[in-house]
């Protein structure tokens, strides 16, 4: 038997969630109306309680079975704890009983995206802002250009976050997004013209400002990135993350006494970071204060003893200052918090040389080039070793095995010639110096530097002067 209720709008809320739960506890039918299963449904998930909030609905969905409302609320439920196949039957219920109801195709879309199936989602979202009628779709928009992100549509994505922002230019989620997607997309020229366009509009925009620096930035037009930087201050001078990249477009003109300031200016507004500190030391370094950037390599490794850059960073000062049996063992912990790192292992490696642990260097060097087999440093620093421990004969395998992946280079093209002439390869030699002076006749003297010796051959002078002429 149900029990009547009065007046929905005549109740206290909570009143309905007294007769729910007696109902249940007492094992009873009282009658509610669709609007209350709602209404408790939502209260269930505001205290984290998905069962019962599931057990609301249940119940709802027994008497209204024809409700598509409690229907697609259930299966927002399901949506977002990952039932997927129950989510669509419930959607599909709910279509057949509202098929145009905006909401339906915005949980289907969501069940999609789940799947990994961005294109059903795509259109699904397309649906959904269709059939929407309110005015602030501005987020759909929005969510549609996740979508096309994750197939990589990012011209799609960019008209899709322009509509979301005429609708809505504090869309800040959306001007964020639309920076991102044109630069992923490689479009630097026309991310600046919509945030000049933008700003016309909006020019209290600091995150446009913001965005419009960033840009700047990456284009390396670095003064007219600090200029939309001080913009973004002026709106809002609390912003520390526009403090922190102007201070890095100072720190690429080489105006490190400004960008020091500007790196402090950023703990003014929020807590000391990490990388905030290397950053600073890193510029006290190219100022030459060694004894300032250690005090805050050391400040960036108290803060968060896994940035290997900070323990990369100490290395170094403590080699230039002679320490460089100290910087060996700050550059094995480097190594430990991030092993997949060629420049830490290559600045090891260097270490190891300078110690003139050779063994202990080449491991170093095959380590970075199995992480990066373009790095021509570490061939070039590879073979000078071998010619140490090894033979110049081994040291002419490295190069030629470095020429496989890096073909033409220069600097291995002539080290190699130097290796076969000091190996007594003499015929070889001129056959790959032919070759060299071929490829890159400007770049010659680089023999020289490496072999100053080769200067005093007439073979190799005459062949040299062969391609001159």
């Amino acid at each position: 038997m149900f029990e009547e209720q009065g007046s929905f709008f005549e109740e206290d809320y909570n009143s309905h969630i007294e007769r729910f739960e007696k109902m249940l506890s007492k094992d009873e039918s009282y009658f509610f109306d669709v609007d209350v299963f709602e209404f408790l449904a939502e209260h269930y998930l505001e205290d984290g309680n998905v069962d019962q909030a599931l057990a609301a609905l249940e119940v709802g969905i027994s008497q209204h079975p024809s409700s598509a409302i409690i229907l697609l609320r259930k299966a927002q439920i399901h949506s977002s704890t990952g039932r997927i196949r129950s989510g669509h039957e419930l959607l599909n219920k709910a279509e057949s009983l509202a098929p145009n109801h905006d909401e339906i195709f915005l949980t289907r879309a969501s069940l999609f995206s789940q799947e990994h199936k961005h294109e059903d989602a795509i259109k699904n979202f397309l649906k959904a802002i269709e059939l929407c009628q309110a005015e602030d779709i501005d987020d759909l928009y929005l969510d549609l250009a996740f979508e096309y992100e994750n197939v990589e549509k990012y011209d799609l994505a960019v008209i899709a976050l322009k509509k979301a922002l005429a609708l809505n230019p504090k869309n800040e989620g959306a001007l964020y997004e639309i920076g991102y997607c044109f630069d992923q997309d490689d479009r630097m020229e026309a991310c600046v013209e919509f945030c000049l366009t933008f700003l016309d509009e909006n020019p209290y925009s600091f995150t446009a400002w913001y965005i419009l620096g960033n840009t700047y930035s990456r284009m390396n037009q670095f003064e007219e990135a600090i200029a939309s930087y001080d913009y973004c201050t002026i709106i809002k001078d609390t912003f520390s993350s526009a403090y922190f990249n102007s201070a890095n477009c100072y720190g690429q003109m080489e105006d490190y006494t400004t960008a020091i300031s500007l790196y402090f200016k950023t703990f003014e507004h929020e807590s000391e970071q990490a990388i905030t500190h290397n950053y600073i030391a890193e510029c006290y370094e190219k100022l030459g204060d060694n004894e300032a950037a250690l005090k805050h390599y050391d400040l960036a490794i108290k803060l968060d003893d896994k940035l290997g850059d900070a323990w990369l960073g100490k290395a170094i000062v403590k080699d230039q200052l002679g320490a460089t049996t100290e910087s060996v063992q700050l550059l094995k912990i480097a190594t430990e918090i991030d092993d997949k790192n060629h420049e830490y292992w290559y600045v090891l490696g260097e270490a190891y040389e300078k110690l003139e642990q050779y063994d202990a260097a080449k491991d170093c060097y095959e380590i970075v080039l199995a992480l990066e087999p373009t790095n021509i440093n570490a061939w070039l620093d590879l073979s000078n070793v071998l010619t140490e421990i090894e033979s110049y004969e081994r040291a002419v395998e490295v190069i030629q095995e470095g020429l496989e992946t890096n073909k033409n280079n220069e600097e291995l093209m002539y080290r190699l010639v130097a290796y076969l002439l000091q190996s007594g390869r003499n015929e070889s030699a001129k056959s790959q110096l032919q070759i060299a002076l071929d490829k890159n006749f400007e770049a010659h003297d680089k023999l020289f530097n490496y072999y100053p010796e080769a200067q005093n051959i007439n073979d190799v002078l005459n062949i040299i002067e062969t391609f001159k002429k």
